[in-house]
């Protein structure tokens, strides 16, 4: 087919992309003009947000310091290692050992971070010193190290204590640290034993790694002369060292160098960044240069592969045609070969081949679904089947305790017979769901059971004294919440047999929706070294160990179902019993 065979409707497509090619060009062209133009207002977005973002990361990284010594200075441990060096340590080999803790947690502190290189405590009266120094890891004093930090420390002394100072330290010609101090202190009675310093290497700084790395188009005129300066102007850091201890008004005389400044974040030093004006000129023109090369050719390229396109663009349209209707009759996967890559039509058909191919694996999908519900059906029968066998051996139990009850009560057994009534009231009571919610009153009647069985389990009868309230009887509390409390007096408590031993409950409202409950025994009670344990474990809402499980279990389970409106704590004095103290809010069966 020659040029005059074209259709009117090849004639309209091929004006309406030269009309587009044309329309881009045009405005490539008119885009050039305008940013030519435009550039210094270009150019300061660009600059401003390097600047912005540059600031940004190195705030970041100076609030990574002070969270560092934050946690130092938190750190409960150390905070105990420092006072006992601020009050004195008489042993010499006890000092050693709390120095040498020291230094390694001041190791592990250190290693979290690469631009750390010292950290130091200073005691109060200015008599003692702990540091580590990645480079010879010391922690003992040393009189160099007083001399490095008597000026700081001298300034710091006259300063507000209230929050993190940060001060500059000259290591050598071309090396500047930065110096973090806060005061080593107890929160909570405001002691302070003396002031911790971290020490950074400014050198270790990459000022620019982080903005370039992401941002090419930043990478050919942001010059590596940018720096880090304090406020008169002192270049710190800079990733090149012999610029360290210039000032960056030196820079500002040239002609082709742009300086943007900003103070960074939360201290007293200023970024800056200079850029250099003849790169970011020859970029941006080089850019537009290509801009329109680059039309130019496709152009060239659209006016060539148009002609030809239109010519064989029948056949493909008949084949995608042909391959819709056998699709539509047979519903079976088909696949488009066109002759070339048309432009518009390929897309046509690469839709419909993967269109074609995804309601195939949908199908596979959805038969595979059935299968797999069929499955889940079975597995599920299954599942109840076993259920139902589960729900057996409990009902058995019962029902054999019930016939042995019987047979006591022939044989005039009544003891008997009450104690295994009360042994099948208790299983019926625990097997059932634990996480139901039941009045106070009936968990008390379930404790009164389970006392008499326990007290006749050990030949010793258990007396409960109830001292509740009317209102606190509806209360709901889950089911068994006292439980291992009771078994841990009975276990603990009453093991080396006390006489006549008394389990005694105290119950009350605080308010509407809040239950107070005290429970005691009259046991052996616990020693100063467990009982601290027991607290221990109770401040950790759970079991530390397995001689305390139980109670334990108590801690997790009230702070899992109450949450942080519950309490539970214990007094205890050996050879007096133990007193737990629970407080647990409303809660409601859903």
């Amino acid at each position: 087919m020659n040029a005059r065979g074209i259709s009117t409707k090849s004639k309209l497509l091929l004006l309406c992309i030269s009309i587009i090619v044309i329309q881009t060009v045009l405005i490539s062209f008119l885009s050039y003009i305008f940013l030519s133009k435009e550039t210094k207002g270009i150019q300061k977005v660009l600059l401003d947000y390097a600047t912005v973002k540059m600031q940004e990361e190195l705030s970041r990284e100076f609030v990574g310091y002070k969270k560092l010594i934050a946690e130092i200075v938190i750190d409960k441990n150390l905070k105990t290692l420092f006072s006992g060096l601020e009050s004195g340590i008489d042993d010499a080999r006890a000092e050693v050992i709390t120095k040498n803790t020291i230094l390694q947690k001041f190791s592990e502190y250190a290693q979290t971070n690469s631009n750390v290189c010292t950290v130091v405590f200073i005691s109060s009266a200015h008599d003692k010193i702990c540091y580590f120094r990645k480079q010879n890891n010391h922690s003992t004093e040393d009189r160099h190290l007083w001399d490095e930090y008597t000026g700081i420390m001298t300034d710091y002394e006259g300063k507000d204590h209230s929050s993190i100072n940060i001060t500059i330290k000259k290591d050598d010609e071309h090396n500047y640290h930065l110096v973090l101090m806060y005061p080593a202190i107890d929160m909570a009675s405001k002691e302070r034993f003396g002031t911790i310093l971290l020490e950074v290497d400014m050198s270790n700084l990459d000022l620019l790694s982080n903005l370039t790395s992401s941002n090419t188009a930043l990478n050919s005129f942001i010059m590596p002369i940018s720096s880090i300066s304090d406020t008169e102007g002192t270049i710190i850091s800079t990733t090149n060292p012999n610029d360290i201890g210039k000032n960056i008004i030196e820079y500002s005389y040239s002609e082709n160098l742009i300086i943007k400044q900003i103070k960074i974040k939360n201290t007293d030093f200023m970024l800056n960044l200079v850029f250099d004006k003849q790169v970011f000129w020859s970029n941006l023109k080089e850019f537009s240069m290509l801009m329109i090369m680059i039309n130019i050719l496709l152009v060239l390229g659209f006016t060539v592969v148009i002609y030809f396109t239109i010519n064989r663009s029948k056949t493909n349209a008949q084949k995608i045609a042909t391959a819709i209707s056998e699709f539509r009759t047979n519903k079976e996967k088909a696949n488009i070969e066109l002759d070339y890559r048309d432009e518009v039509l390929s897309v046509v058909a690469d839709q419909f081949n993967l269109m074609s191919s995804e309601i195939e694996t949908l199908l596979l999908t959805l038969h595979e679904k059935n299968e797999h519900i069929i499955m889940v059906k079975d597995q599920q029968r299954n599942s109840e089947i076993k259920a139902l066998q589960a729900q057996i051996n409990p009902h058995f139990i019962y029902n054999a305790l019930d016939r042995i009850n019987w047979e006591a009560i022939n044989n005039k057994q009544y003891k008997i017979s009450t104690m295994l009534s009360e042994l099948a009231s208790l299983m019926r009571y625990s097997i059932s769901n634990i996480n139901t919610l039941v009045p106070l009153s009936v968990e008390l009647e379930w404790m009164e059971k389970y006392l008499h069985v326990q007290g006749e389990r050990f030949g010793n009868p258990i007396k409960l004294n109830r001292n509740v309230s009317p209102e606190a009887l509806d209360f709901p509390i889950y089911k068994m919440l006292l439980q291992p409390i009771i078994e841990n007096s009975i276990v603990h408590g009453f093991s080396m047999g006390v006489e006549n031993p008394v389990i005694s409950i105290i119950a009350k409202l605080i308010d509407e929706e809040t239950l107070y409950i005290v429970l005691s025994d009259n046991g052996k009670g616990m020693n100063k070294e467990t009982l601290k344990e027991v607290e221990q474990i109770l401040e950790n809402h759970g079991a530390q160990n397995k001689d305390s499980i139980g109670v334990g279990n108590v801690a997790s389970r009230i702070w899992y179902c109450y949450g942080e409106k519950s309490s539970i704590s214990l007094s205890s004095k050996e050879n007096e019993g133990t007193e737990f103290f629970v407080t647990i809010p409303l809660r409601r069966n859903p």
